[in-house]
This record gives structure tokens, C-alpha cells and sequence, in this order.
């Protein structure tokens, strides 16, 4: 059966109309090898979202595989215990992997994995309200993260990455905050304005987490806590089993332990063959050469997107790091106009997300990636879509505008005494009533 045979059938049984219609191009994949799918009118397209960034190793990477094929066919997929000897091995050896792990938990996904990271310092501390920055997953706990706002239902208070206003906050609700997490951007905050965020919590006694279900394994062979960037809990998910659901909660053992506390539970996340494909994975990145080509190949993609961008006199900031950065455009509609000529292209790509290379990717993935970019920014133009921004640069206005817009995030010369006395008042509010 073809795409739009698939998509007509869906449409009635199960997609949504935005999320799985209007928000993607119109196909559905069959099958995937490396770097590339393949949909169900047998076209050949190079994926750079490497599956919302959970491939890190490409599609179908023989090895991770066999250890799937033998952990499926030779020993089960899951026990009765909760327990098993795969937990164990793949806890130790994240606990020998990151410098904030001395013990580990597993979930199914990353949003499961954040949660379990609140209630987890909810229990630790006995506190209810959390400092919440960028984006943690589709639980109802963080409906309200692209906004500097107080979440009264959920005792959240977003912050948008300022640290004026979470010193600020810490400073005079420390009694009532159970702890603060955020996601690392790397596009527009370094490892020391993460580091100075932790330097923070550990002044006010607050648990610092780091929500590094993407990053984890992508900024750098392990995350912004292998670039030194401390913390109390990391949650790691996506590439871990390479597609399989897996992630983990690990952190300082004396959280980990309010395990009971919190009430954590839940069947399938002692399903051992994820745990299998995840322990094969770390092997494979051991010696550090994947992530060394990987970080060669991203660079120079980042930079030859970039130029070709400058070449065709469209406005474009590529920002992040080498396996996991965003294109910001002059404006969102010139970004999914880019987009959908990519997917003409023969490329599929988040034009106004993240971009995810997997170490699958070479020289042909790259340069196959910049001549559909190229081509695509030409027929933009012809199209007349970029009118009034070819010839213009991307002002800092701009990036900041990005960031409020994506990650709700608020800058120095936003007003930030608004945000700073609204999640005060909320929080002494909370002390009053609880």
C-alpha cells in the first residue's frame, strides 16, 4: 500500500490531524538502514532527526541488533523479578559512565524518566514546588513550559533559564523548593551558565537536575556532566538502546533511594531486552571513536550549511552542537518553506527543530544533506518565499525571539522583574496554603 493510501486509512482510524498529518510531510517509512528510510512508495530519503534523536548508531546497527536477537530468542524478553542481571550491569556501568551517577533507575522514555526525577526530589526533600526550564516531556506536570509562568495545579514555576530570577527564587522560597530542573541548549547557553546554575542549588541546598534525555549521550560521549557540568540527577534516554524505549534516572544514591517514597513503579520497565541493546551500545561506544567522526561530520555539516545559506543570501543561524543543532531562520515560515523543499530533495528534516545526525553518517550522508539544503534554498528564492529577507542577517533580536518562542526562554533585557515577583508571590503562596 503507498503513502497516501496509508495516510487516507490512517486519517480515519488513528491520526490526529496536526501532530501525524498537517506538522509532517506526507509519508509514512517502511524501512530504515544507517542513515536512510525508505517509504511506502519505495522512495530513498536521508533522515536527520535519526527518529526524534533516539538512532544514535543509524538504523539497524548489526551489532545492537545480534544483542536484541539473542536476548529475544536465547534468554526472554522479561522476568517476574525486577531484578535482572542485565539491570545491574548497565547500572554500573552508567554509574561508571557519569560523574553525578552513584546509583540508577530505569523507565520506558524520557518523559517517564523526567517525571520520575520529580517525584523522586519531591520525596528527598519533602517539598512540592520545582523550577522547570526548557522541555521535559509531554506529562501533565510540564503543560506549561514554553511560558515564564507559575503552574499552580502542578507547584511548577518555569523560569526560562534566567538566573537572575532563579537565584532570585532560591534565595527567598529555598524552604519550599523541592528542586530545579532544566534541559541544556547548547545553541544558546554554555556549560558554564549550567555550571552556575548547579553552583546555585548547591548554595540553597536544592537538588539540581539535569534533564539530559537528549543530550546525554549527544553533547559529548556523556552529556554536560561529562563536560563537567555537576549535578544531583541526570536523566538520560534517547540513543541509549538505540530506538529501543529505555532511560534512566541516575544520580547521588541518597535520592535514588527515596525510591520507595515516591511510589515509583511500573511493569515494563523491567523488560530486559532494551537493557541488552543498551549495554552492547555502551561497548561500542567505549574507545570514543564514534563519537570523534560523529563530531567531525556535524561540524562540517553545521558549517557548510551555513555557508550555503550565506551563499543564496538567506537569513540562517545554524547553532548547537555537531549532533544536535538547530537552524534558525529569518522567520518560521521561511524554515518550513526550506524544509518542505529539503523533503523534495530527498533530505527529512526539522527545519525549525533540532537536527540529529546519527553516527551512521559519512561523507556521502553529508554532502548528500548539503546539495538537497542548497538546492532547496534556491528554489525558495525562485518562489518568491524568502521577498524582503534575502540579503539580510540574523540579528541577535532574532535568536532571542527563537528562544522565547521554542524553549520560553527570558533574557536579561526582557523584563525579568515581572517573572521574579510573580514566581515569589506564587511560591509564598504555596507556603501559605500547604
Amino acid at each position: 500500500m503507498d503513502n497516501r493510501s496509508l495516510l487516507v486509512k490512517a486519517e480515519a482510524v488513528t491520526a490526529a490531524r496536526h501532530y501525524d498529518i498537517d506538522a509532517r510531510p506526507p509519508f509514512i517509512v517502511q524501512k530504515a538502514q544507517g542513515a536512510w528510510l525508505e517509504d511506502c512508495d519505495g522512495r530513498t530519503l536521508l533522515d536527520m532527526t535519526s527518529s526524534n534523536g533516539t538512532t544514535l548508531f543509524g538504523y539497524r546497527r548489526a551489532e545492537i541488533d545480534k544483542a536484541i536477537e539473542e536476548q529475544v530468542t536465547q534468554r526472554g524478553l522479561m522476568f517476574p523479578t525486577t531484578l535482572s542481571p542485565q539491570r545491574i550491569a548497565l547500572a554500573e556501568r552508567l554509574v561508571d559512565r557519569y560523574a553525578a551517577a552513584e546509583k540508577a533507575l530505569f523507565f520506558r522514555t524520557g518523559s517517564e524518566g523526567t517525571s520520575a526525577a520529580i517525584r523522586l526530589v519531591r520525596a528527598y526533600t519533602g517539598r512540592r514546588v520545582i523550577l522547570s526550564s526548557g522541555y521535559h516531556g509531554w506529562h501533565d506536570w510540564h503543560r506549561g513550559f514554553r511560558q515564564v509562568c507559575w503552574d499552580a495545579q502542578n507547584d511548577v514555576f518555569h523560569f526560562g533559564y534566567s538566573r537572575e530570577v532563579l537565584a532570585h527564587l532560591l534565595e527567598q522560597g529555598r524552604g519550599a523548593i523541592a528542586g530545579v530542573i532544566v534541559t541544556p541548549e547548547p545553541g544558546w547557553y554554555s556549560a558554564d551558565d549550567f555550571r552556575a546554575m548547579s553552583q546555585l542549588c548547591v548554595q540553597a541546598g536544592v537538588p539540581f537536575i539535569l534533564d539530559e534525555v537528549m543530550s546525554g549521550l549527544r553533547y559529548g560521549p556523556a552529556g554536560l556532566n561529562g563536560a563537567g557540568v555537576p549535578a544531583d540527577l541526570l536523566v538520560i534516554c534517547k540513543g541509549l538502546a538505540n530506538g529501543m524505549a529505555l532511560s534512566s534516572v541516575a544520580g547521588k544514591a541518597d535520592i535514588i533511594d527515596a525510591y520507595d517514597a515516591a511510589g515509583l513503579a511500573g511493569t515494563y520497565n523491567k523488560e530486559v531486552t532494551p537493557m541488552a541493546a543498551a549495554l552492547t551500545a555502551l561497548d561500542l561506544l567505549e574507545d570514543g571513536a564514534l563519537h570523534r567522526s560523529a563530531q567531525m561530520i556535524g561540524t562540517a555539516l553545521m558549517n557548510e550549511l551555513q555557508q550555503q545559506a550565506d551563499h543564496a543570501g538567506i537569513p540562517l543561524w545554524v547553532t548547537g552542537a555537531p549532533l544536535m543543532f538547530k537552524t534558525v531562520f529569518g522567520s518560521e515560515a521561511l524554515g518550513d518553506a526550506v524544509g518542505q523543499a529539503c523533503f523534495e530533495h530527498g533530505l527529512f528534516l526539522e527545519c525549525n527543530g533540532t537536527h540529529m545526525i546519527n553516527f551512521a553518517f559519512g561523507e556521502r550522508e553529508k554532502d548528500h544533506a548539503v546539495a538537497a539544503f542548497a538546492q532547496a534554498l534556491r528554489e525558495v528564492v525562485a518562489s518568491g518565499a524568502a521577498d524582503g529577507l534575502v540579503g539580510t542577517r540574523i540579528v541577535n533580536e532574532q535568536r532571542k525571539a527563537y528562544a522565547r518562542r521554542a524553549l520560553g526562554a527570558v533574557f536579561e533585557d526582557d523584563d525579568i522583574d515581572v517573572p521574579m515577583a510573580h514566581g515569589l508571590a506564587a511560591i509564598e503562596k504555596h507556603l501559605r496554603t500547604s
